[in-house]
């Protein structure tokens, strides 16, 4: 199971992603900080528990909150 770090995921959203199939939109001009943040934790609220768990130990954070 690998996963972006928090820093790399909200960069893809704030300048769009890697093609791979399909363009990822950048965000940049559309959202600010706060905002981005936002969805990131919204993406991570839609893993299930066992996939935030790797996350978590994987990046040494404590909550949500602190990935951001």
């Amino acid at each position: 199971m690998t996963h972006h770090p928090p820093k790399t995921l909200l960069a893809h959203i704030r300048k769009g992603g890697t093609k791979k199939g399909e363009w990822m939109p950048a965000f940049d001009k559309r959202l600010d900080s706060k905002e981005r943040k936002a969805v990131l934790a919204y993406l991570y609220s839609l893993w299930p528990r066992k996939t935030w768990s790797h996350y978590e130990k994987k990046f040494h954070l404590k909550s949500i909150k602190e990935s951001q």
